[in-house]
């Protein structure tokens, strides 16, 4: 049971961030942009013409990693900025996108937790 709960989390997170990374190359979702500081903070990454696409290419071979259970610790490792950087968005700068990020975040954590022996000797 345990392991269907974490391939089944697995495989929501992988989808979440193919479907999400490869949106920023493709534009198919609409995405609702929030004013202020959140604004702002989304038109700079924009303004540089290549921080999108790194972190859709992250997104992208990290959420293929992990649909394929394939490098599992190494695709959340590889995640991991990704991860801080929506935490701390939705911490300070669009407090109600934590509605939809926070089961992302907690679903990552779980992973995390549940990979943490392979991925300890990196933290080294």
């Amino acid at each position: 049971m345990k392991k269907n709960v974490f391939m089944t989390l697995r495989i929501l997170l992988g989808l979440v961030f193919l479907i999400f990374g490869t949106n920023k190359f493709f534009h198919f979702l609409p995405m609702e942009m929030a004013d202020g500081p959140a604004k702002d903070f989304m038109m700079a990454l924009g303004a540089t013409g290549y921080m999108f696409y790194l972190i859709g290419l992250v997104e992208v071979v990290a959420g293929i990693r992990l649909v394929l259970n394939k490098c599992v610790p190494a695709a959340l490792l590889l995640l991991a900025p990704v991860m801080v950087n929506i935490f701390l968005f939705h911490a300070f700068l669009d407090c109600a996108g934590f509605v939809m990020a926070g089961p992302i975040i907690l679903i990552y954590a779980l992973l995390v937790y549940e990979n943490w022996a392979p991925i300890k000797p990196c933290l080294k």
